[in-house]
């Protein structure tokens, strides 16, 4: 009976090899339990594994990976594309419905060994949110509002869905919901509407905080309010949010930036360049490559635009 909640490893000899590397390195680097060295070692030294681990495996790897230079940090990618996928594969024919949805969206991406397949992602999606499983009542009101994957555009129809899936509780939902009223799609244009949401559920997520955070800035139904804004986007940021990390730099950098505000400038970039934020990237070369804020440097800026 044990046997049916393992697999033969999907890792390389070069990949098992690394796994047991890694797990002395989280012991001398103090950055793992020892359960969490444990899961590393035996993925890395025994033939088969437990499928149940291969999503610790994964979690623990994420956890090295910001201490590790480059090329370890895409050996770890690497790792997790395995162990991820086959973990998925594994369970593709549970019952449990976070395993079908994360094989749909495998499915749609053709992500982690699966084919990219429309079709088969779009059944499982639409057989979950029947099942008023939310996450995909959410995903298929995106996909739904945008005419993704197979379906025709229906931004009413899509809205519908998200509304849906909101009031369930996914506060994912609630930022497409305010997006939507923002701008009028699929529903009647209200601003206001859109802020007494993120007012209401700005701190239940570090999205919803900083998109409260935006509305602040700008004014989009409210008066402005930028140092509230601004403390908000600092909040989220905090918490790792990228798109905050880039919405306080370019704020500040349109505000005639201070020696103080360059240095923050330059940390949040960097912080969301390290994370590989394609938007980071762009604006740190850019910023690099004209001097005008920070001191010119062609060879720095030349890094950042080709990564």
């Amino acid at each position: 009976m044990a046997d049916i909640d393992k697999i033969r490893s999907p890792f390389s000899t070069k990949q098992r090899s690394q796994l047991k590397k890694w797990s002395k390195f989280a012991k001398e680097a103090g950055l793992a339990s020892p359960y969490a060295r444990k899961v590393l070692y035996e993925a890395g030294s025994y033939n088969f594994i437990f499928v149940s681990r291969l999503g610790k495996l994964v979690e623990i790897l994420n956890v090295l990976k910001d201490h590790v230079d480059e090329e370890g940090a895409q050996n770890i990618d690497e790792c997790c594309f395995v162990a991820y996928g086959s973990f998925l594969k594994a369970k593709v024919d549970k019952e449990d419905p976070q395993t079908q949805f994360e094989k749909a969206k495998a499915l749609y991406y053709g992500e982690f060994g699966f084919e990219e397949d429309e079709e088969q992602a779009l059944t499982l999606i639409k057989d979950l949110a029947a099942d008023d499983f939310v996450p995909a009542i959410t995903l298929l009101g995106k996909w739904t509002l945008e005419g993704l994957c197979g379906l025709d555009e229906n931004q009413e129809a899509g809205f519908n869905l998200l509304s849906k899936a909101g009031h369930l509780g996914d506060l994912e939902a609630w930022l497409e919901i305010t997006e939507c009223l923002q701008y009028g799609v699929g529903t009647e244009e209200s601003p206001e509407k859109a802020f007494k949401i993120l007012k209401d559920k700005e701190g239940q997520s570090k999205e919803l905080k900083r998109e409260y955070g935006i509305a602040l800035l700008e004014g989009k139904g409210t008066d402005t309010s930028v140092q509230k804004g601004l403390k908000f986007l600092h909040d989220a940021a905090s918490e790792g949010d990228n798109k905050a990390r880039r919405c306080i730099a370019v704020y500040l950098m349109d505000n005639e930036p201070s020696a103080e505000d360059v240095r923050v400038i330059t940390g949040h970039l960097e912080a969301a360049a390290a994370e590989d934020d394609h938007w980071a990237l762009l604006l740190l070369g850019m910023l690099y490559d004209e001097g005008e804020i920070i001191e010119k440097d062609a060879e720095r800026a030349l890094s950042y635009l080709d990564r």
